[in-house]
């Protein structure tokens, strides 16, 4: 990966990673609700982390064979993603909507770094 999308996936990981401090203070006495949401946004990050990885190895080939590749990859993380979410409602005790809610982390953290650049640049 580039430096600046690295940059990108590490600052989209520290939201994440307040966020899931917040929640844990929030809801230290309901452990599934916070259970939940902890692994949403590890498997929501672990999505993210390999659409950026695999962005960045498309630029390197046909666009032709590049098409072909995105198609298989996206499927290929939301069948992961599933899974793992079958697994966690399967076997572990947690809040399915706290699961849910963490599954759109990610989207969450980058309206949130959107969000804090537009007010820093305004600063500047």
């Amino acid at each position: 990966m580039s430096p600046s999308i690295k940059k990108y996936v590490f600052r989209i990981f520290k939201l994440i990673f307040l966020t899931e401090i917040l929640s844990f203070l929030l809801f230290i006495e309901n452990y599934p609700i916070w259970l939940g949401y902890v692994l949403g946004s590890l498997a929501s990050f672990g999505n993210f982390y390999f659409q950026a990885k695999n962005t960045e190895n498309l630029r390197e080939i046909a666009p032709s064979s590049a098409k072909a590749n995105v198609f298989k990859n996206f499927y290929l993380r939301y069948l992961v993603l599933i899974i793992v979410v079958v697994i966690i409602l399967q076997f572990i005790n947690v809040n399915i909507i706290a699961l849910f809610v963490g599954l759109i982390a990610v989207q969450l953290s980058i309206g949130i770094n959107q969000i804090l650049e537009n007010l820093y640049s305004k600063e500047k």
